[in-house]
């Protein structure tokens, strides 16, 4: 069997997506790596980001609950969980949101 691998700036190009699910068992940050220039682009990111946290097997890819946050909130991203309240450390399996704050 091979598997090819890709970026999500591969997959995206140019073009826009308006909302992103990851769903990757634990490589959460490294999808979001891999999307640094669409996230960091103020035209082309996604307004939300429905992201599945597995920080049970973020040991053996390097990750962390900051390192993750880090990734959205460097690019302007607030963090949420799935009942909207604030996410400032990530402690358990589940569901963060990501989302671009709208400007008054």
């Amino acid at each position: 069997m091979t598997i090819t691998l890709s970026t999500l700036d591969a997959q995206v190009g140019e073009g826009k997506w308006n909302l992103l699910l990851v769903d990757v068992e634990g490589h959460e940050e490294k999808v979001l790596r891999g999307g640094r220039s669409l996230l960091s682009d103020p035209a082309r990111r996604p307004s939300m980001i429905l992201i599945e946290v597995h920080p049970y097997a973020w040991d053996t890819v390097g990750t962390t609950s900051a390192s993750l946050l880090h990734e959205l909130t460097q690019n302007g991203y607030a963090v949420c969980d799935i009942d909207g309240n604030p996410v400032g450390e990530i402690r358990g399996y589940g569901h963060i949101v990501a989302t671009i704050p709208f400007a008054p």
